[in-house]
């Protein structure tokens, strides 16, 4: 996948795969042409113009807003319009980079649910154990495909993105119930 204009990776993990799951996405319509992700997917972005403009940051797609820019390709790419539609298949590659341009906008790999406030920065720190062992694997030549005797995972996500959202919320429910007991 390119991962950056003109840069390439390969596809070390799939986050989040269930391609015939309904959900609703966000659709940016720019001046390049248009983009479908869900509301928590990173984008890079820039906010309007002459509204702290020049801070190129990470944020959720649900704050783009007409006008604000985007990184396309080698150019930037104003936003139009925002509309919300629904589309099947939930889709979240990893790259090495932990981005990719997805119809030409660059992306982050990532999506975190909004009430944990990840950063991308912080989700490909999160995420550096399955680089290692993208690189590990790669130089011990170990497939790491499941053997047909091994059952299927319930979940749709990665099983090691599954497990650290699991002890996020688990650490969520232990702290609103030392507040209440408190």
């Amino acid at each position: 996948l390119e991962c950056a204009p003109g840069d390439f990776s390969p596809v070390i993990a799939m986050l989040h795969r269930s391609p015939g799951t309904k959900m609703t996405y966000l659709r940016i319509h720019h001046d390049h042409g248009s983009l479908a992700v869900s509301a928590n997917h990173l984008l890079y972005i820039c906010p309007k113009p002459g509204a702290d403009a020049g801070s190129w940051q990470w944020a959720a797609a649900a704050a783009v807003r007409p006008g604000d820019l985007l990184q396309h390709a080698t150019e930037f790419a104003a936003v139009l319009s925002v509309s919300v539609e629904a589309e099947s298949g939930i889709f979240a590659p990893l790259t090495l980079c932990s981005t990719l341009l997805v119809d030409g906008v660059l992306c982050s790999c990532f999506a975190p649910p909004e009430e944990f406030c990840l950063s991308h920065s912080l989700c490909h720190c999160a995420l550096a154990p399955l680089r290692f062992w993208y690189y590990a694997r790669r130089s011990l030549e170990v497939s790491t495909q499941l053997g047909p005797c091994l059952p299927l995972p319930r979940s749709t996500l990665h099983p090691y993105a599954d497990t650290l959202l699991f002890a996020f919320r688990t650490l969520r429910w232990v702290q609103m119930r030392l507040q209440v007991l408190a």
